[in-house]
Parts: structure tokens; sequence; C-alpha cells
């Protein structure tokens, strides 16, 4: 077996190995650096590095032409109107970013320095939406495999379902796990997104799809629900399907009035914030409801109020409509804030679903390099800590060196003045 000994130049392929670097001296310097090195290693460990890197470089090689190919779709004119497929530009139109050219360079290099500058902003949010849709992908992985929709329809269903103000991405996608933990299946929670996006547009943007989501909890104790069916209350699930919390909260509210006699007025409203009113221990005492849910009857009821007073009719919070008519709408900056926050969403939304398989393929090439690198530390593993230890002699020896002469000139200057040496004896 051929042997690679690392030393200071020489290389040994068997008896007849040729020896190079050989000058003045250096056949000194190569015995002390082999005596401080000492590392060998073989030709099949050699071997095997240099196949794992041919691999990676014929992947590397592939991604290279693609981005060619991208870079050599657009030709520009010169004064001559001569142009090349490559836009004008060396190199397949990669130019470095001080690149100019000649007469016409400065609108060239001016383009080329654009150029560049979108290629980073391209790399930039590529490298955002994985990191971003990687935990999306994993769980809308898992809800797949367990509940069966369509894993490359997820977002998007979720987008059309939760409406304008349905927020980013991962609220989203909160809010319908949170409606998986009610026991909604694939089309129930986005009917439930649905509401929600109706919840969110009620609050005024104070809550985003996930919070609102979360508040349809008050009215889903199993033992609330039994209570307000035998009342006459339609609970907060109906046949497996959630509700919206403040179309429910009317549902309560209409039967406490029923059962009081007359309609709550704007005082009795004020009142009921404070949680220490006896109207409002008296319906949480009746329906066994937490203060979670007297809040959400509260604000379902001013809003009412203030509907009815122009509209001559009681709210629908499940229609977006009467929602605009009750001055929630978009030109709102608490309402926009929350719209933008869904374009946003659907657009980084829209991107992984074009560029997923572009993501996985360059994960892919990351781990062939990591492996070759695990490859290369491991072939040459005798060799580095031999290196770090050779390196550290190298910064003692150089210490101490820098010392003496430091003490060197400190007994030149001390002989200058007469403080010892030669000189000042005399």
């Amino acid at each position: 077996m051929a042997e690679f000994d690392i030393t200071g130049g020489n290389v040994n392929a068997g008896p007849s190995g040729a020896t190079a670097g050989r000058g003045s001296g250096g056949g000194k310097v190569r015995t002390a650096v082999a005596a401080r090195l000492g590392a060998k290693v073989t030709s099949d460990g050699v071997d095997a590095l240099k196949r794992k890197f041919d691999g990676l470089l014929g992947t590397l090689r592939k991604v290279r032409t693609e981005m060619q190919a991208i870079n050599n779709g657009g030709n520009a004119s010169g004064a001559s109107g001569s142009a090349n497929k490559n836009g004008g530009l060396p190199n397949g139109g990669m130019a470095p970013s001080g690149f100019t050219a000649g007469a016409n360079g400065g609108g060239l290099a001016f383009a080329a320095t654009a150029a560049f500058a979108g290629i980073g902003m391209a790399n930039d949010r590529f490298a955002r939406n994985v990191r971003q849709s990687a935990g999306i992908s994993a769980r809308d992985t898992l809800m797949s495999s367990r509940i069966g929709f369509d894993y490359r329809t997820a977002e998007t269903n979720r987008f059309n379902y939760s409406g304008q103000f349905g927020g980013g991405r991962e609220q989203q996608i909160a809010a319908q796990q949170i409606g998986f933990g009610y026991g909604q299946n694939a089309q129930g929670s986005l009917n439930f997104m649905r509401s929600m996006g109706n919840v969110v547009q009620a609050s005024g943007g104070t809550l985003d799809i996930a919070q609102a989501a979360q508040s349809a909890s008050s009215f889903l104790d199993p033992i609330t629900m039994r209570r307000a069916m035998a009342m006459g209350v339609t609970p907060g699930r109906v046949r497996g399907q959630v509700q919206n919390p403040l179309q429910t909260a009317m549902g309560y509210l209409r039967n406490f009035e029923e059962i009081r006699g007359s309609k709550l007025n704007a005082a009795d409203f004020t009142n009921l914030q404070a949680r220490g009113n006896r109207m409002r221990f008296d319906i949480q005492r009746r329906y066994g409801l937490d203060d979670a849910a007297i809040d959400q009857i509260v604000q379902a009821g001013q809003q009412n109020f203030q509907f009815r007073q122009k509209q001559g009719r009681d709210i629908n919070f499940n229609r977006t409509e009467d929602l605009d008519a009750a001055g929630l709408s978009r030109d709102r900056l608490g309402l926009q804030s929350q719209a933008l926050s869904t374009v946003v969403g659907r657009r980084d939304a829209n991107f992984f679903a074009k560029q997923e398989n572009a993501m996985v393929d360059k994960m892919g090439v990351d781990m062939k390099i990591q492996e070759t690198l695990g490859d290369l530390e491991e072939t040459f593993s005798g060799l580095l800590g031999t290196l770090h230890r050779f390196e550290q002699g190298i910064k003692l020896a150089t210490s101490a060196l820098g010392a003496i002469m430091m003490l060197k000139g400190a007994g030149g200057l001390g002989g200058m003045f007469g403080g010892g040496g030669a000189a000042g004896a005399a």
C-alpha cells in the first residue's frame, strides 16, 4: 500500500517515491517538521475522500449550470448594437461587484451591481423562507398523515378560508392546530378558520387568529355545553362543528334577556364589565361560565347594541358585511395591519409551494458537503492534532524570541544610561 508522508513537502509513494522541495537547508527543515508531525495518511483513505469530492463537485457543477442558464436569459445591446447572451457581461453574466466595462462600463457596472444586489436579496429571502417553512411543513406533514388532508394545498386552504384578516402563516397553522384539538376534522378545521377570521375582524385587530381560536374554548367545556342545551342555548359546538364564540355569546345573551324579561341597555353592559357586578355574577352562576366567556358576552352585547341602533336588527358575527357596517373595516389601522400580515403570509406560502423541491435539493447538497467535511476530518484526524501542537510550539517559540529581544533591548538601554553593561562599568 502506498503511503503519503505529510511532511515538509515530501510525498513518498512506495520505494520509488520522488522527493520534492529540495533546496538549501530544505532537508533539515523537512526532517524537523517530519519529526514534529509524524502523520501518515493511507492512499485508500485519500481515494475514498476523492470519490466523495467528485460526487460533490458534480452536484455543484449542476447547480452552477442551472444558475448560468438563468443568468443567460436576457440580452443587452451595447453602443455598437451587438449583444451577447450574457447581457454583455463575462463569465455567464456573473461579474464581480467592482465590475466596469470600457466606454459603456458605467451603465453595465450599475446593471451588474443591481443584479448582484437582487441575487443577494433573493438568496436572503430563500433562506428566510426555509427557516420559516420547516416547522409549518413538519406540522402539516404530521396532520396530513393523521387526518388525510392534501399536504400540498394545506396552506392555500387556510388562507382562502380565514379571509382577509387571517394573518401570518404561523398564526394560521396555530389556529388550525387549536381547531384539531377541539375535535375538528379536515373540513371542520377550515370552517373553524373562517369563523376565527371573523372573530379577528370583530376584535378590531386586537386579536390574531390564533388568539381568536383560543377564545372559543370558553364555551366548549362539556359540562357547560350540556347546561346550555338544557337551558335552550345553542352550545359552542353543534354536530361536531365549533361555532363562532361571539355568535355563541349572542345566544346566551338572548336567553338571559328572555329570562329577565327585557333587553339590556348601554348602562347594563357598562356595569357588566365590572367583575363584582351582581348581574355579571348572576349570568356566571346561571350558565356556569368563566370570566373570559362573560367578557365575550359583554363585547358581543355592546357591539350588537350599537349595530341595532343603526341597522334596526341584530348583528351576525359570521357576516363580514355586518362587521364592516359596525365600523370594523380596513380603513382602520389595526385591521389594515392584520390584512397586511395576511397578504405577506400568502406571498410567503406561495413562494414555499413553488420552491419546496428546490429547498429539499439544497439541503441534500448541504448534507453531502457535511458528509465530505466529516470524511476529510476523519482522514486527517491524526494530522490535525499534531498540527495543533506544532502551532502551539511555534507560538511559544515566537513569544520566547520576542521576550529575549526585549531583554536585549533593555540591556542596551541600561548600558546607555550607565545602569549596567560594559560601557557603564568602565
